[in-house]
C-alpha cells in the first residue's frame, strides 16, 4: 500500500511482539505483521522522508525488497530498500549476512538502485547494493545460502540513510 503523505488511509494494526513496543501509526500499512523491528524502521524512515518523496511498502511478500522510495514528480526514479532486522548489537558481528538468492533476485529483477539495510538493536547500517554481491561465494547458514557483506563497507544511522536516498533521487542513478 502506498504511504502517501497527502492521504490519511487507515490500515489494520499489526500483531505486536510482547517484548518490543510498536509505534506504527494507524495511517500507514505495516512492513511486516510479525516483525516489530522492521515496522519501527519503516515508520522512522517514513517520518524523516514524508513530504519529500513518495514512500511505498512493497505489496508482494515474495519481492526481494521491502520499500520503494520515488520522486513525487517522477515515479520512475526509484530507490529500493531491503531491510534485515537483527536482534543483536553491531559490535557482536564481524560481517553482515544476507540471503544469496535475494542478491541474485535484486540483480536479475533490476531492482536498482537498491540499498541494503541492517537494523541492529543499537543502530542502523546500510550500503548500496552492488551486482557483484550476487557473485559472492555463498555460505550455508541454517539450511540456506547466504553471503557476507563486510560491515566496514557500511554507513550508519537512519538520518544518513534518508540523506543518501534523497541524494540518489535528486541526482538520479544508473540502472
Amino acid at each position: 500500500m502506498v504511504i502517501d503523505m497527502e492521504t490519511s488511509n487507515v490500515h489494520p494494526e499489526p500483531k505486536q511482539s510482547s517484548d518490543i513496543s510498536l509505534k506504527v501509526p494507524t495511517d500507514i500499512r505495516p512492513l511486516s505483521y510479525t516483525d516489530t523491528l522492521e515496522n519501527n524502521f519503516c515508520v522512522s524512515l517514513w517520518e524523516i522522508l514524508k513530504g519529500k518523496c513518495k514512500f511505498d511498502v512493497v505489496k508482494n511478500e515474495f519481492c526481494s525488497v521491502d520499500i520503494e522510495v520515488s520522486e513525487f514528480d517522477n515515479p520512475r526514479n526509484i530507490v529500493y530498500v531491503e531491510l534485515k532486522s537483527r536482534r543483536n548489537k553491531y559490535e557482536e558481528c564481524r560481517s553482515f549476512i544476507i540471503g544469496h538468492q535475494k542478491m541474485i533476485n535484486i540483480r536479475d529483477q533490476r531492482l536498482l538502485p537498491a540499498i541494503l539495510v541492517w537494523g541492529f538493536t543499537d543502530e542502523f547500517y546500510f550500503t548500496d547494493y552492488k551486482p557483484q554481491f550476487a557473485d559472492f561465494k555463498p555460505t550455508r547458514i541454517c539450511g540456506k545460502d547466504a553471503v557476507y557483506i563486510n560491515k566496514y563497507l557500511c554507513k550508519r544511522s537512519l538520518d544518513n540513510l534518508a540523506i543518501h536516498i534523497l541524494k540518489i533521487l535528486r541526482l538520479g542513478c544508473e540502472k
